[in-house]
């Protein structure tokens, strides 16, 4: 196991206003997210598969949701490729991870995406696979029981070493941190059985938010808070320490501007780079 750490910022992960050109590079990853209530008008771009999934789902809230979070993916994934949301077409892993159907000669680009309630995450990167995960903060009855079925047995310890009021948290970081690294494998949450989460610095419980990478084998690390009342986490399956930034679409123009205006004043600095207006100014993580 390696432990290396580094600060993203001294105390706060800070969401940016994305350029007009977006730019990918090998060593970065882009993270995004959007509020999905905000893009249920802005779901014309979906295939038919992905218009019968959010039929089957019998919650209206839900299905909306799901429609909004398929397209909001599918209008970032056309800015990086170049395409149209509509003519993305995706391929699914073993476990249901999806991919971008390769074409010949183009670069693979690499993206995890998780939605809880009213938030999506998603995150991109040019070479490295990522994943990502998304949980809400709320009591978890069941955690001791989960932890002894799919944790390893220094977590258990870990886990009842800490204060009472500090174990849901540290539950919270650790799980969507194993969900991370399963995602960015492939293998789902099958994979990281052997993994110690709980004590890592990654689920340090005397931190309210916690900004750092760790490094974990082969993985990197990141739990983090995206707004009040939630944690996420990133994981990226990468030798060296990757450049992260955080983007934030933040309304239904947005989205239709992104969309229209993708495959206008391109400039080829990268395989992957796209156009897109200028919106609000950043929000920063507290």
């Amino acid at each position: 196991m390696k432990i290396c750490f580094a600060s993203l910022t001294e105390n706060a992960v800070t969401w940016q206003s994305p350029a007009l050109v977006l730019d990918l590079r090998p060593e970065q990853v882009h993270v995004w997210k959007a509020n999905l209530d905000e893009f249920k008008d802005s779901c014309d771009c979906l295939s038919k598969d992905e218009e019968l999934r959010a039929a089957r789902l019998k919650s209206p809230v839900k299905s909306a949701r799901f429609r909004a979070a398929r397209a909001v993916l599918r209008v970032l994934l056309a800015a990086y490729t170049h395409q149209s949301p509509q003519d993305i077409r995706f391929i699914y892993g073993a476990r249901g991870k999806p991919c971008l159907q390769p074409e010949p000669g183009a670069p693979v680009l690499e993206f995890n995406l998780s939605h809880c309630g009213n938030l999506l995450l998603a995150a991109f990167s040019a070479q490295a696979p990522v994943g990502i995960d998304l949980e809400l903060i709320q009591p978890m009855e069941q955690r001791a029981s989960i932890i002894r079925q799919y944790f390893t047995a220094n977590d258990w310890d870990a886990y009842r070493a800490m204060p009472a009021e500090q174990q849901n948290r540290a539950f919270l970081r650790a799980w969507t941190s194993r969900e991370a690294v399963g995602k960015a494998d492939g293998a789902g949450f099958a994979f990281g059985s052997e993994m110690d989460f709980f004590t890592m610095q990654v689920c340090d419980p005397s931190a309210a938010e916690y900004h750092r990478f760790v490094g974990l084998d082969d993985f990197w690390l990141l739990s983090f808070s995206p707004q009040s009342g939630s944690i996420a986490a990133l994981a990226v399956k990468s030798a060296a320490q990757p450049q992260v930034s955080f983007f934030e679409i933040a309304s239904s123009d947005n989205l239709i501007g992104f969309s229209r205006s993708q495959g206008l004043k391109m400039q080829t600095i990268h395989p992957f780079s796209g156009y897109m207006k200028e919106r609000t100014p950043a929000i920063s993580w507290k």
